[in-house]
């Protein structure tokens, strides 16, 4: 009849969350103990900005050019361990990890597209054991 396609399951093959991110050739799964990638917004396609101009009398306008704008990649995550020490250790990999400049950042969901982008460190939360933080990723290429 038809095949089931479960948008909130995994990319397929694999365990990963279907927004996994990969940065510079490695999941955070993978490389940071306890943390699981819960969403992504500011993947989606950019408006232009468009600037035209008018001449006299002439109907309508000129193109005079368009561009598209830098963007912003959140991403909410999650982050547990079994115990203090332990969630430090965690939160200083993912500190190391997110710790490049103009990373490649591919989703698991759509491994054959990148983009280029400098992660800002997320904000630690003290004291505890179980972390739901969103570091942002400023991407100044349109793709």
């Amino acid at each position: 009849m038809y095949n089931f396609v479960d948008t909130n399951g995994y990319a397929e093959g694999t365990s990963l969350p279907s927004e996994a991110l990969k940065i510079n050739g490695a999941y955070l799964e993978h490389t940071v103990t306890g943390y699981r990638t819960l969403y992504v917004k500011g993947r989606e396609m950019l408006a232009p900005d468009i600037e035209t101009y008018e001449t006299g009398v002439r109907d309508g306008a000129t193109l005079q050019s368009k561009r598209f704008p830098a963007r912003t990649i959140t991403v909410g995550y999650q982050l547990i361990a079994s115990s203090a020490a332990a969630f430090r250790a965690a939160f200083n990999a993912l500190n190391a990890a997110l710790d490049v400049e103009e990373a490649e950042l591919i989703f698991a969901d759509e491994p054959d597209k990148f983009f280029i982008g400098t992660p800002q460190l997320p904000i630690p939360v003290p004291n505890t054991d179980v972390s739901f933080a969103i570091p942002e990723i400023p991407i100044f290429s349109k793709y």
